[in-house]
């Protein structure tokens, strides 16, 4: 409670400001000179391999979970699909480590390679969604300068919400014999 109060926050800002401490942000600059804010306890994980994620105290409890869950879901007849979802960082790449974009950057990291192994072994069906928010990313970067997250946040924007109802209406909704729905709010992401 104490440390969520608005109060504490705010002296906590004002002290950080005093001693031009960013904390936990990391701070790179976008092709336009805007800043563009990363979290460093985020990213850090976007860079651990399948290795050092399964060794982890804490997997061994994921994985019992996500066995629950397989199970809970069958007995009430109910279709599951884990989603993994990638950091900004891990979307964005060439602008954390300030460099040209590569096709490596799509591939799944080393905690989607370790929760997409543990959904096998529990038979759970399993997307990771980074290679198609990473095209997503670079393709509205190229052609407006859209980002799907926000500049200055750790969470995603409208049109990262857009990108990521797309993936699941495509790759969770609809079958490959029906015809796919386009979703868009006509802000300018699709």
């Amino acid at each position: 409670f104490r440390n969520r109060s608005p109060l504490n926050q705010l002296m906590e800002g004002l002290r950080m400001r005093l001693r031009s401490d960013t904390g936990d942000v990391v701070i790179r600059m976008l092709p336009n000179g805007r800043p563009m804010l990363f979290s460093g306890g985020h990213e850090v994980w976007g860079t651990r391999s399948r290795l050092e994620v399964e060794r982890h105290q804490n997997f061994v409890k994921l994985e019992r979970t996500l066995a629950a869950m397989k199970t809970f879901a069958e007995e009430r007849k109910v279709d599951v699909t884990v989603l993994i979802l990638p950091t900004k960082g891990e979307v964005y790449r060439w602008i954390l480590d300030q460099r040209p974009p590569r096709p490596e950057d799509a591939e799944s990291s080393g905690f989607a390679q370790a929760v997409l192994a543990a959904c096998e072994r529990v038979r759970l069906r399993c997307l990771d969604a980074k290679p198609h928010l990473v095209k997503e990313a670079r393709r509205l970067f190229d052609t407006n300068g859209t980002l799907l997250w926000w500049r200055d946040d750790t969470h995603l924007n409208g049109c990262g919400h857009e990108a990521v109802a797309a993936f699941i209406a495509r790759e969770v909704l609809t079958s490959g014999s029906r015809p796919q729905a386009r979703i868009g709010s006509g802000n300018g992401c699709v």
